[in-house]
């Protein structure tokens, strides 16, 4: 869960970051003219953002890892809606340059906060990759904004959310990402992972790495929890689903209907679905393959790139043990999710 907001957070002034528009993060970004900075603390290094003339950008504190690209990377080849992400790596002269202009962007434009510039010296690690991640200007999934956005925003919830959301919760099971919300695990999940109502959409992850168990028993135990979600998804049953539902309440104040919780199995047998195509049309592997190839090659040349791509060996098995678990549930053709 997020921790107490530092000096220069974004809870300090949240309504004027949410005004400002995202930024490519991609290209020549103009990081000696960023013009304002805040900090958001989280589990994996906290977040950056920086304000430049072209909109708001993040900076990840902390080194990128592989599990978080191969992640994003997957989420775009399934169409699940995340943040955006690109590796700076220290190990190219160009690339090393735009991490020295990082740091000094960050450094400046903290002005006068000395805490805001000690967390920069301590979460942006030196001989490491670094990620640049897509701003997206919308509120986390809890508290009193989240409850505004979802019961009180003139013409209703945004379309699409509770559908997205369910599309969002299948993606997690298939990388064993059980820092969001609490489908396939027993855990109170992380609502604060979850943005709703940005401009990119109605519901964007952030913040999301694929976590392989590498121990026999506890990957049996979780594709287990995977087969029975999946079976509640198909059978419109409620107990895993259940514990959505008691998350979104304690974290916004908002009991989901009886419509919205069959909207939400429908998006995430959709996303399920979809994948069992994929493996039944022999797809999934190639897509795999793809994303692999894509995040190995932003980590070219990184320290430990043999050991990087071990990982990523882990990670594809991950998702085709779990895409299997979930073609099983679903048989060859399974039906088309309806709606409400």
């Amino acid at each position: 869960r997020e921790r107490a907001r530092a000096p220069g957070s974004l809870a300090q002034d949240a309504q004027a970051w949410e005004s400002l528009p995202s930024a490519s993060i991609d290209g020549d970004l103009a990081w000696d003219q960023a013009s304002r900075l805040a900090y958001r603390d989280g589990n994996s290094g906290g977040i950056f953002v920086l304000q430049l003339p072209c909109g708001a950008v993040c900076v990840k504190g902390g080194a990128c890892v592989i599990g978080e690209l191969f992640s994003q990377r997957l989420a775009s080849a399934l169409g699940v809606r995340t943040a955006a992400v690109r590796v700076v790596s220290p190990d190219a002269w160009a690339a090393e340059d735009e991490c020295r202009r990082i740091r000094a962007a960050i450094q400046t434009a903290a002005g006068e906060d000395e805490q805001l510039k000690l967390q920069a010296r301590m979460k942006l690690v030196r001989n490491g990759s670094m990620a640049v991640v897509e701003f997206i200007n919308g509120c986390v999934m809890m508290g009193m904004p989240a409850n505004r956005l979802l019961r009180q925003a003139e013409g209703g919830v945004p379309e699409g959310t509770w559908q997205q959301l369910g599309r969002l919760m299948a993606f997690d099971m298939l990388l064993n990402n059980f820092d969001r919300l609490p489908l396939a695990w027993t855990n109170e999940g992380n609502l604060g992972n979850v943005m709703l109502g940005a401009s990119q959409g109605a519901v964007v992850g952030i913040d999301q790495s694929i976590h392989p168990i590498s121990h026999p028993d506890g990957l049996r135990k979780y594709l287990d929890r995977v087969r029975e979600a999946t079976v509640e998804a198909r059978d419109q049953e409620s107990n895993h689903f259940e514990a959505v539902k008691a998350a979104v309440l304690i974290n916004t104040g908002v009991e989901l209907t009886a419509s919205e919780m069959q909207t939400m199995r429908n998006g995430c047998l959709e996303l399920l679905g979809e994948v069992v195509r994929l493996v039944a049309s022999q797809e999934l592997e190639p897509l795999l393959k793809a994303v692999s190839a894509d995040c190995l090659g932003a980590f070219r040349g990184a320290l430990g790139a043999e050991e990087i791509a071990q990982r990523v060996v882990t990670f594809c098995q991950l998702v085709s043990d779990v895409a299997s678990v979930v073609q099983g549930v679903l048989a060859d053709a399974p039906a088309e999710a309806e709606g409400p």
